[in-house]
């Protein structure tokens, strides 16, 4: 399993999308220092969270699993989208404040640590990571997290455990 600062490394990188949408908005306002800054900072939490995935699958025990069926799970990039992404946005110059900003990322870094939801990435979704929703044949759920495309259980090979309930597709 990951430790406490990949995970922590993880739920940071969440907070990538917004430091664009941030630095966009820093932009619009000729602050272009801070713009640049910004989406430094952001695109280097990308290359970290891409990192991570890749150490991650190399490093990890792997495991074989028997699904018994398997289904989307992509539904929650787009919940990060209109639930975080749209109220930055909307609130535009407002969030340009930097103790607004840093309490609305610390309030996101904690949802998403509490609720474990670090794998509802964009940022692994822009690598090219897919979200599966697996049925194990003893009736436990996972969430597997893989480039490949997945039309049948069969198509599941060796996995690595991140969470108890997370698992990413071993190299």
């Amino acid at each position: 399993m990951l430790s406490i600062l990949m995970k922590f490394a993880l739920v940071l990188t969440t907070i990538a999308p917004i430091g664009f949408t941030l630095s966009f908005l820093l932009y619009q306002n000729d602050q272009i220092l801070w713009s640049i800054f910004v989406l430094f900072c952001s695109l280097s939490l990308c290359a970290i969270c891409h990192q991570i995935i890749i150490s991650s699958a190399a490093k990890l025990n792997k495991t074989i699993i028997t699904a018994s069926s398997i289904k989307p799970a992509d539904k929650e990039i787009s919940g990060y989208f209109v639930a975080y992404m749209l109220p930055v946005l909307g609130g535009g110059k407002y969030f340009l404040d930097p103790s607004t900003f840093s309490f609305f990322a610390l309030m996101f870094f904690v949802f998403i640590w509490i609720s474990k939801s670090f794998y509802a990435n964009p940022v692994l979704a822009i690598c090219g990571y897919k979200f599966y929703e697996i049925q194990l044949s003893n009736g436990g759920n996972l969430l597997l997290i893989t480039k490949k495309v997945i039309t049948k259980p069969a198509d599941i090979g060796a996995i690595n455990y991140i969470t108890s309930h997370t698992v990413l597709e071993a190299l």
